[in-house]
């Protein structure tokens, strides 16, 4: 962790890149929140099947807050 923030503040110090840490703290908290309960509500291989719901919920959280965007291909370039 200690490495993590060492290169996070390193590198902003180079190229300021502004992170919204908020939402990115809400999703974490999805994540955290939702794979806790698969763990805490589920049995051997139904784990499995809580992940199945648990890493979509938290791909649309991210989408929701606008953090992910949907996939454009690069623009073809005219002359090629």
């Amino acid at each position: 962790m200690a490495r993590t923030i060492l290169v996070h503040v390193v590198s902003q110090y180079y190229k300021r890149l502004p992170y919204d840490f908020g939402r990115l703290g809400l999703v974490l908290a999805v994540a955290a929140a939702s794979t806790a309960v698969c763990f805490l509500f589920l049995k051997g291989a139904w784990i499995f099947a809580g992940g199945v719901v648990a890493v979509p919920l938290t791909a649309a959280t991210a989408y929701a807050l606008g953090l992910l965007s949907p996939y454009r291909p690069p623009a073809q370039d005219e002359a090629g």
